[in-house]
This record gives structure tokens, C-alpha cells and sequence, in this order.
């Protein structure tokens, strides 16, 4: 009896000890909030940011030959960051506005309208993940009906509150 008792107890360590080790953000995600934790730095290089982001969702929803190529480098997980850092040097040609190495950009093309999300929480208990950069694109306009409607904070659909 004392056998299965004392097996028992050790199982049960053992499960307690293994879900406090899953329940710990890995080494990989902590440093990568480390790295990113002030990006993109004061208030007038957000604003940069931002400004290359919104420009890149409305310039991306003109179906003409540059907006589809946009469009298509941006929904393209492996040449999203670098098409953004490509705009932002564009437009601040002489600012060293860069993304940190493990910052991740995604696009995607929703199936149906999106709401913006509404922060139901207070700004400063809002996760701040600025190494995640997650926007869906605004819908194809033609050239001649070019409507910017798109925004950062807009399109912004994870993982911090917009600037």
C-alpha cells in the first residue's frame, strides 16, 4: 500500500512539475519580447511606422500592376517584413527605422469584413508583443476608385494596442 501511495505521489510531482514548465513562456519567445520591447522607439518613429503601414494596406488594394505586386509580396510570410522594410526606407530614406531581427509581419486577405478589435482591458494590462505585426489587407479597389480607408490602427489585428 505504501508502495502505490508513494507512487502515486511522485506521478502526481512529476505532472505538477511538468505543467509549470509548459506553462512558462519559452527561452525563444522571451527573447524576442526582449529585443523588440521598445520598438520602433519615440513617438514621432511610430508615427514613421505607421505611416509606412497604412500607406502599404491602401497601396496594396489598387488593382493596378504595382498594387497586386504589393499585395502579393505582403501576404507572402517570407517577404513581408522585408517589403515593409523596403517602404519604410523608401519614405524615411535617412531615419535607420529598422525592424529587429525577430520581428514577424503578416498579412492576410480576410474571408469576411473585420471589426477592428475593441480593447476591453486598460491599455497599460494590454499584452505588448511588438515583435508581432499581424494586419489584414483592406478589399481590391480600382485605380479610378482608389478609396484610403485602410489604417494602421485600423488593420492592426494583433498583437498591441496601435500607437
Amino acid at each position: 500500500m505504501t508502495r502505490i501511495a508513494s507512487s502515486a505521489l511522485i506521478l502526481s510531482a512529476a505532472a505538477l512539475t511538468l505543467s509549470a514548465l509548459i506553462a512558462q513562456p519559452s527561452t525563444e519567445a522571451q527573447l524576442r519580447k526582449k529585443e523588440c520591447k521598445d520598438w520602433p522607439g519615440d513617438a514621432q518613429k511610430q508615427k514613421k511606422v505607421a505611416d509606412a503601414f497604412t500607406k502599404a494596406l491602401n497601396d496594396s488594394a489598387i488593382n493596378d500592376d504595382e498594387g497586386k505586386k504589393l499585395r502579393a509580396d505582403l501576404l507572402e510570410p517570407a517577404s513581408a517584413k522585408t517589403t515593409m522594410q523596403r517602404l519604410l526606407d523608401k519614405m524615411y530614406p535617412n531615419e535607420n527605422i529598422v525592424f529587429p531581427r525577430k520581428a514577424e509581419v503578416r498579412f492576410y486577405e480576410p474571408e469576411e469584413q473585420v471589426e477592428p478589435p475593441t480593447i476591453k482591458i486598460a491599455p497599460n494590462k494590454y499584452p505588448s508583443e511588438h515583435c508581432l505585426h499581424i494586419l489584414y489587407l483592406p478589399a481590391v479597389q480600382t485605380a479610378a476608385h482608389k478609396a484610403e480607408t485602410a489604417s494602421f490602427a485600423k488593420n492592426l489585428m494583433c498583437c498591441y494596442p496601435p500607437w
